[in-house]
């Protein structure tokens, strides 16, 4: 047989083959392009192809045939010039995956493969394509990849009919009854409902296992679904079984079985969850009218003392000692009254994340002396004895935050002092505790006391927010904000600390500190802040720029008392004036309030600061401010300004942060 011959036949075999299987076949010439050959089962139009262009064919076979999405990868992989250059590269064979219409008008998934070889009697490339229906074999799959999706443990079919059962698909750690072939569907699960299920959802669960239950279901849904109990090694698991029609002819019924029990705990937990968030924000509202109760009591109780005491007429009528009382229980009032809006700004800072350490060296004499001259005195007051024991405190320097560290333990001894009979002791004892790097260490603070201590009910919120408890036997029946301990459990955590509490009602309160701290080994003397001599003041030019009246009158008689020259004005407009109008070097210092009407003080500052003159740049600006948060800070700093000085302002405070500019100039 000579080549021509034995190629011929090869053609004719694989024609037969490809038309067989295919219901559209047909050839073409891919050095001409054109059609030689073309059968189509499915739209019966015999052999009108033949002999027109490829390329045309396939667009209109695109256009008419083809699901939209898939157009673009047909005309790609089908086009003979695409086929004839893969050709060309080596390959004898290509296929497109795509859909296609078919007769019913609906839309099947359909692989077109394309063979090419040389025909030996013209040398002419050709290409025999031929499509075959994968739908079934396409959904198949995608059935299957959802059942793994769902992490499916079982699927069983089931003949409608005859009642027969099979295992499609099982995991390996699912034991049933080593079934694997044909089985009595009645009969296993009979046995399973008997043996596995939970017996309070048996009764149930045998009935909706029923084949009649599950086809009546069917009627009026594509699905039915039922969710149950089995104990498994001992254990209660929830399962859910889903069944369905494998296909439209409903011979065959599907059930599927996943297991839920951890979709089902953690929903519950959730749920749990959600209940106690809304209890707990119940309890929150609930303490938080409590608190906005005594705030009233707390808030009104100095603010009496300070305008009783402060009243025109008392004061006229009152000698050199009744004055020197009366300012005095103002000046012990303002304290208590600041105090308590420092404890609810600082609440509200920890709460937003505000707060940060200012870490430095730290001595241990220097804390025992800040301690000493607070609680010494308190406890005096009281005839309550105080020790502070060190002995055991190991390394006597840290880095810390002084301010912080020091609130943590005057807000617990000062509670202490609080809740402790006359002739009481309170004791405070710190310790080394382990090394935990090369130079860092726990650090252990006791503070303990023997007073009347805290119920064992109310122990578990002794760290919450506003909470407080109200006891008769309370020797102190002053109020507070109900923040102290919540603050220092807030600072404790952010130093990377643990506190815990121990009381027993009418023995005393023991809270356990461990702090970790880097340590310092050479003792180097903390360089004391610069003394200065408030007279350098006397002289020097300074105008405020407030707009409250008695706030601007509060600093100017500050300053006059030591012999500042004092200019005033309402806002930060008139301020911009006065600055540009001035000669140079006129004003020495700038106090200026930042949130005023008109212009404030930071759009003010950076107004100053581009001015074309030679004192624009140099003048100094402190920022004034009722806005205790860290923002306010960060603005005027921002805007040019030299310094921040918070209100109410403290009279050493502005003398000395005046003088630090002053001596600079």
């Amino acid at each position: 047989m000579d080549k021509h011959t034995a190629g011929y036949e090869y053609e004719l075999k694989l024609r037969k083959e490809l038309i067989r299987d295919s219901f559209l076949y047909f050839r073409v010439n891919l050095t001409t392009g054109d059609i030689e050959e073309y059968v189509c089962k499915a739209d019966d139009d015999g052999d009108s192809k033949i002999g027109i262009n490829a390329n045309d064919y396939i667009e209109s076979f695109v256009v008419t045939k083809i699901y939209p999405e898939d157009v673009e990868n047909v005309r790609r992989a089908l086009s003979p010039n695409a086929l004839l250059e893969a050709y060309q590269r080596g390959d004898k064979s290509a296929s497109v995956t795509y859909r296609r219409l078919v007769p019913s008008m609906e839309y099947h998934w359909v692989r077109m493969s394309a063979i090419m070889m040389e025909r030996q009697s013209d040398h002419s490339i050709v290409a025999f394509l031929h499509d075959k229906d994968i739908d079934s074999e396409k959904k198949a799959k995608h059935a299957i990849e959802t059942i793994l999706n769902e992490d499916i443990e079982l699927v069983i079919t089931v003949n409608v009919k005859t009642g027969i059962g099979e295992i499609a698909h099982i995991l390996d750690h699912v034991n049933y009854y080593h079934i694997e072939s044909a089985f009595d569907f009645k009969e296993v699960f009979d046995r399973y409902t008997r043996e596995v299920v939970f017996e309070e959802d048996r009764e149930a669960y045998a009935e909706f296992n029923n084949i009649a239950y599950m086809t009546e279901q069917l009627l009026y849904s594509p699905t039915t679904t039922f969710f149950y109990r089995v104990i498994e090694n001992g254990v209660v698991r929830r399962k859910i079984t889903k069944a369905y029609y494998l296909d439209e002819r409903k011979n065959y019924l599907v059930l599927t079985r996943r297991d839920v029990t951890d979709l089902y705990e953690g929903e519950r937990r959730k749920r749990k969850e959600l209940q106690m968030a809304i209890e707990k924000a119940i309890r929150s509202n609930h303490t938080k009218s409590e608190f906005l109760s005594h705030m009233s009591h707390d808030i009104r109780t100095p603010l009496n003392a300070i305008l009783a005491f402060s009243n025109k007429d008392l004061v006229k009528e009152a000698n050199e000692t009744q004055l020197r009382e009366y300012m005095n229980k103002v000046n012990l009032s303002g304290e208590y009254l600041l105090g308590i809006i420092n404890d609810i700004l600082d609440m509200s800072r920890m709460e937003q994340k505000r707060i940060k350490l200012n870490l430095e060296p730290y001595y241990l004499s220097e804390f025992e002396r800040s301690i000493r001259n607070v609680i010494e005195t308190l406890c005096e007051h009281k005839n309550i004895e105080f020790e502070m024991d060190t002995s055991r405190s190991g390394i006597t320097g840290i880095i810390a935050d002084h301010m912080r560290l020091n609130q943590i333990f005057i807000n617990l001894l000062t509670n202490a002092v609080k809740f402790t009979q006359p002739n009481g002791k309170i004791e405070l004892i710190i310790e080394q505790r382990e090394r935990i790097g090369e130079n860092r260490y726990i650090k252990r603070f006791i503070v303990q006391d023997n007073g009347i201590g805290m119920s064992k009910e109310f122990l578990p919120y002794a760290f919450d927010s506003f909470h407080q408890e109200h006891r008769r036997d309370n020797p102190d029946r002053t109020q507070g904000t109900g923040l102290g301990l919540s603050i220092v459990k807030e600072l404790v955590d952010l130093m990377n600390g643990t506190i815990q509490v121990e009381s027993v009602l009418n023995h005393g309160t023991t809270f356990t500190i461990d702090i970790p701290f880097e340590g310092i080994y050479q003792y180097e003397k903390k360089q004391k802040s610069k003394e200065y001599d408030y007279h350098i003041l006397k002289g020097h030019r300074v105008l405020i720029v407030e707009d409250d009246d008695i706030s601007a009158e509060i600093v100017k008689v500050f300053l006059e008392r030591i012999g500042c020259l004092v200019e005033r004005t309402e806002n930060g407009e008139s301020a911009l004036n006065l600055f540009e109008q001035s000669p140079i070097g006129y004003y020495d210092l700038i106090l200026m309030d930042i949130r005023m009407p008109v212009m404030d003080g930071i759009v003010t500052t950076k107004a100053i600061r581009a001015m074309r003159r030679e004192d624009a740049d140099t003048v100094t600006i402190i920022a004034m401010t009722a806005d205790a948060f860290s923002e306010d800070e960060q603005l005027s700093y921002g805007a040019g300004m030299n310094a921040h000085l918070p209100k109410p302002i403290d009279p050493e405070k502005l003398y000395d942060t005046c003088c630090s500019f002053l001596v600079k100039q």
